[in-house]
């Protein structure tokens, strides 16, 4: 082999002949940019979800009433901290709306019992179809039925404690005043 191919300064020269004969090795190999498709004409319509978002008007702002997991007037705390009585009404409505999940249970439980009552009423005999009836069937009815109207009477005054809770807090803050964007009371 020749002894000019084994000295580094000649192996750079040739390295550098190449390049420059040649080319860079960015222009060998053109990369392009992937292409993305046309855009379209329209955009496709907002998705409407089925939730109910309750809000309220804060120094011109319009916020969330609620946290993400439940309709409790949660996000009211942090702005009315500082007003114990409107505190104290926000605590209430929120353990009110607590209390009407056992009346779905409540009324879950007379539904099962009007049902039973009346299978078993016609597969019995004689007496026991009014026994039957009487103490199974009927009192599921009275569950059923006063589970409803008790609960529509708490929804109603519920709603309430969180007007008042407002209130307590403008009464206090006239000057950065809370307006619920939402009716409080119940629609039908």
């Amino acid at each position: 082999m020749n002894s000019a191919f084994k000295s580094p300064i000649a192996i750079l020269a040739l390295v550098t002949f190449y390049f420059s004969a040649v080319g860079s090795s960015a222009e060998l190999i053109q990369i392009q940019a992937p292409n993305a498709p046309p855009a379209l004409g329209r955009q496709p319509p907002a998705v409407k979800s089925f939730s109910c978002q309750r809000q309220y008007l804060y120094r011109g702002n319009r916020l969330d009433c609620d946290s993400n997991l439940h309709r409790d007037g949660e996000n009211l705390r942090p702005l009315i901290a500082d007003v114990p009585a409107a505190i104290a009404e926000l605590d209430q409505y929120q353990r009110n709306q607590k209390s009407l999940k056992k009346l779905a249970y409540i009324g879950t439980l007379g539904l099962v019992m009007f049902s039973v009552g009346m299978l078993l009423k016609d597969r019995a005999e004689g007496n026991n179809k009014i026994v039957i009836r009487n103490l199974v069937a009927y009192p599921g009815l009275a569950l059923i039925g006063g589970s409803f109207l008790y609960g529509l009477t708490v929804l109603s005054t519920n709603e309430d404690h969180l007007t008042r809770a407002v209130d307590h807090y403008n009464q206090i803050h006239p000057e950065d005043r809370i307006e619920l964007q939402f009716s409080t009371g119940l629609d039908f």
